[in-house]
């Protein structure tokens, strides 16, 4: 399907806040002009003049005690419309009416760590707000179009997507998958900020790439963020969803009927932070709409890295079989 090709992966193209200027700067993400307190260095630079769809706000250090929250210290309250997510070693998000996500930092955590913060769960939760189908997935742009690699945390989203970039093909956007339909029954994602975050061990097999020189998300922990160039605009429209399972084999089987509306729901975005959300008829009519528009694919493959050349080509072999055969 594609050729492999040497991926020349930046940390940074160079960007940087205009410090002549009194207003906040405004940039691209999602296809969503963010007038931002919060510098993003890897992101487009919009023109003072241009409307903005959202604000990112940072606001006063947050000084309250540690909470109870998860193994990774988070927690969450609010509603679907207001919700707050705040981390104990970073400090919090507040995203509002899909308009507004105003941050609380701890002391000394810079735009290095708020950055992905908000481009991943902020912008996440916030598109959700505005209305799209918000699914927990990263995705590439393939020859039949764009894509999605569904799966929760620790199942390989990332991993798998960015070895189909360094195999060549194109990103759309990683952890985060903005759906919404404009012209016919095949929804279209929005293209996401343009970065990868990988763990050390995945990004060596992956990109074939030293983590050395490359920033880390958070400075406890060793996911790394990486910006590798490919990325597809604008994204094609949704080809496939591929659900992510362990499994003993590298396997590609349809999930159909009900099992397929199932997985979907699984992954939408929201409701993995606020579970009070549950499906609400707007997620129930979205996630019907899709399962009837693309293929729902489950992708099983054993545990480890040692396979991911075979999982790359199973992809690419399933996806020219579905060109020939789109019942498959």
């Amino acid at each position: 399907m594609a050729h492999s090709a040497r991926i020349q992966i930046t940390e940074s193209p160079g960007l940087s806040k205009d410090g002549t200027s009194g207003h906040q700067p405004s940039y691209l993400a999602y296809g969503l002009a963010l007038r931002s307190d919060v510098q993003f260095l890897n992101l487009p630079r919009l023109p003072e003049t241009d409307s903005v769809d959202a604000f990112v706000r940072k606001g006063n250090e947050l000084v309250s005690p540690r909470r109870p929250g998860d193994e990774d210290g988070r927690y969450v309250e609010g509603t679907a419309q207001a919700l707050t997510i705040g981390w104990n070693s970073v400090g919090e998000l507040h995203i509002a009416s899909g308009h507004t996500i105003d941050i609380s930092p701890r002391r000394g955590i810079g735009d290095d760590v708020l950055g992905p913060l908000v481009l991943g769960v902020g912008l996440g939760v916030l598109l959700a707000q505005r209305g799209e189908f918000v699914l927990h997935a990263s995705s590439v742009s393939v020859p039949e179009g764009t894509v999605a690699l569904l799966g929760f945390p620790g199942e390989g989203k990332s991993t798998l997507a960015a070895a189909l970039v360094r195999g060549g093909f194109q990103l759309v956007t990683d952890d985060v998958l903005a759906l919404r339909w404009e012209d016919g029954e095949v929804p279209r994602p929005r293209r996401g900020h343009g970065g990868l975050k990988l763990w050390p061990d995945a990004l060596r097999a992956a990109l074939h790439e030293n983590e050395s020189g490359y920033a880390r998300v958070h400075p406890d922990f060793e996911k790394r963020m990486v910006w590798p160039g490919l990325v597809a605009t604008p994204p094609p429209p949704l080809a496939a969803a591929i659900v992510l399972s362990p499994g003993l084999a590298i396997d590609i089987e349809r999930i159909e009927g009900q099992a397929s509306m199932i997985e979907i729901l699984r992954h939408a975005y929201l409701p993995r932070f606020l579970t009070s959300v549950g499906v609400t008829a707007t997620h129930f009519g979205q996630a019907l709409r899709l399962a009837h528009s693309v293929p729902i694919l489950r992708l099983t493959r054993p545990p480890g890295l040692e396979l991911l050349p075979q999982v790359v080509k199973a992809v690419e072999d399933h996806m020219n079989s579905l060109v020939a055969n789109p019942a498959q």
